[in-house]
């Protein structure tokens, strides 16, 4: 097995959709730690670790097959600006999507930040118990191998959620980043829900995947969300919803937008600017909840954006304004 010793987080298949043209290598980006717009950089130079997968190459090739395969698809849903595909390519399409979102280093930060957390939880002072747990971590790194081998056990969690495709032909472009897939739940924001609200199985889940400057896949609770017209798989975008859905891929960002070169850096940094407000505080991971005087539960969340998200082709469905919460940690769909 050839030795890959640079190894792509978001796929270069994937960020060449938001090049210049199917010609060309350039795409513009934005890093946050420098606060710098640029607009034109090769893409195969983007989004990539060494070894971010580990020396054995075995999940970097694995990866690479499943690209291969969903490539034409890709291309297929972006040439005819159509989800009239088969059975098999939407499943491998959602398969493709959850594997994206859990493979950047953005979540393998995450994870580690928690582990620490946990850890220091665990062992208080106790140095014997904290020599123990690190010399495990050593011999069983976190990296993207490991995050990929989460995943083994959910491929079908999301097989009930419907899907549509968002068309976009504004004038502005939609952009992509570094962490692309946004995980978002309007009915449990709406409804004020004070735990989890983005599991994989949580009431409400609504996935947002851009996979071009101009189309959207999106997967949604469709016992909970009427999108569109009901005999279309297809969702004509205003400006008002390119501007929102923008705004959650810059606050679900880990450090770089990627973005067609064409897009206006104006436009790019009054969205940023609109979103520092609201960008990712760590703290916001752990919570308490108080059960009594004498006992309470600590717990991490992933539900990292938050901003009364309001889209005009969404609607609450009959069941969803008319549910009633049970008292859970988490709601599940049914």
């Amino acid at each position: 097995m050839p030795d890959k010793k640079k190894q792509h987080y978001v796929p270069k298949l994937y960020l060449k959709k938001f090049c210049d043209s199917e010609n060309s290598n350039t795409i513009g980006l934005y890093n946050f730690k420098s606060n710098k717009i640029i607009t034109t950089t090769d893409f195969k130079n983007q989004a990539y670790k060494t070894y971010f997968y580990g020396k054995d190459g075995f999940v970097e090739e694995m990866l690479g097959r499943i690209e291969q395969e969903i490539e034409p698809i890709l291309k297929k849903i972006i040439q005819d600006c159509s989800l009239q595909i088969n059975k098999d390519y939407i499943e491998l399409l959602r398969l493709h999507t959850l594997l994206q979102s859990i493979r950047t280093n953005q979540v393998l930060e995450e994870v580690n930040f928690i582990s620490e957390k946990i850890k220091k939880l665990y062992c208080g002072d106790d140095e014997e118990k904290l020599e123990m747990i690190n010399k495990d971590e050593v011999e069983n790194k976190i990296n993207g191998s490991y995050m990929i081998s989460l995943m083994g056990s959910k491929l079908d969690v999301i097989d009930d959620l419907g899907y549509k495709l968002i068309v976009n032909n504004t004038k502005f472009q939609l952009i992509t980043s570094d962490h692309p897939v946004v995980f978002y739940n309007q009915f449990l924001e709406n409804r004020e829900y004070k735990y989890a609200k983005l599991g994989l199985r949580s009431k409400g889940l609504q996935i947002f995947f851009p996979i071009s400057p101009y189309l959207m896949i999106h997967f949604f609770d469709n016992k909970v969300y009427n999108l569109g017209r009901k005999n279309s798989n297809k969702i004509d975008l205003t400006i008002n919803s390119v501007n929102k859905l923008n705004l959650l891929q810059i606050l679900n960002c880990g450090e770089t937008l990627f973005f067609h070169p064409r897009t206006q850096s104006k436009y790019l940094f009054g969205l940023i600017q609109k979103a520092n407000s609201h960008r990712f505080d760590r703290s916001f991971f752990e919570k308490e909840i108080v059960l009594n005087p004498n006992q309470s539960i600590h717990y991490h969340l992933n539900d990292r954006i938050s901003i009364n998200l309001k889209l005009d082709f969404v609607k609450f469905t009959k069941n969803a304004l008319n549910y009633k919460f049970g008292d859970y940690f988490v709601e599940l769909r049914n």
